[in-house]
């Protein structure tokens, strides 16, 4: 479940980012602000760690989350904390079936704006596209490449989510996102080059 963390708090900030109400910071800058901080998994939910991350970002409130699984189960947490007192504003969680694990997330989104007194729109739901777990789990592990500077197994990851789940936009949004920088490097011919991998067209 480490890695699935990751792929869940991109899904997560690409539906809440379609509520106007919601101003977010995305997931890379929090992972950039982690990794200087030098924060350890387990106190990720701690509410004063939280805070820390918060200010870090120039945050009014932070959202922290957790997920546990005990087969056939899932459950999956979230918090609402006020950055300047560390103060828990709320909290949810959702419990259902492993199975369920994308309309267990969207449930949690409704709940969560529901409880920012937000009203969510249909038109405002499931952004992100994805539908297949395999496919999710894969993205996580691109991110989680990405994350360590490793861009060649990013794009791997992420070419396979883009040629087995056209319909994961989150998946063909990161994966162009990649791309980008590569793309400037390749202006350089002083940087050592990397050949990315493209996805394959389907027969």
């Amino acid at each position: 479940l480490g890695v699935l963390k990751k792929g869940l708090a991109d899904m997560m900030v690409t539906d809440l980012a379609a509520v106007p109400a919601l101003q977010l910071v995305e997931r890379e800058k929090l992972q950039k602000l982690v990794d200087e901080l030098k924060l350890q998994k387990t106190s990720y939910f701690d509410p004063k760690t939280a805070q820390k991350m918060g200010q870090g970002l120039g945050a009014q409130f932070a959202v922290t989350g957790a997920i546990t699984a005990i087969a056939p189960e899932m459950r999956i947490d979230i918090r609402l904390i006020e950055v300047a007192t560390a103060r828990i504003v709320f909290t949810e969680k959702v419990t259902g079936a492993s199975a369920a694990f994308f309309d267990l997330q969207q449930e949690l989104v409704d709940r969560f704006v529901t409880g920012l007194n937000v009203k969510l729109t249909a038109s405002q739901r499931a952004k992100s596209g994805a539908i297949d777990i395999n496919a999710l789990v894969t993205y996580s592990q691109g991110l989680d490449s990405a994350d360590k500077g490793d861009l060649t197994g990013a794009s791997k990851k992420l070419a396979s989510v883009v040629q087995s789940s056209p319909q994961f936009a989150l998946g063909k949004s990161k994966y162009d996102e990649i791309l980008e920088p590569y793309a400037r490097v390749q202006l350089w011919p002083s940087h050592s080059q990397v050949s990315l991998p493209l996805p394959r067209e389907k027969m």
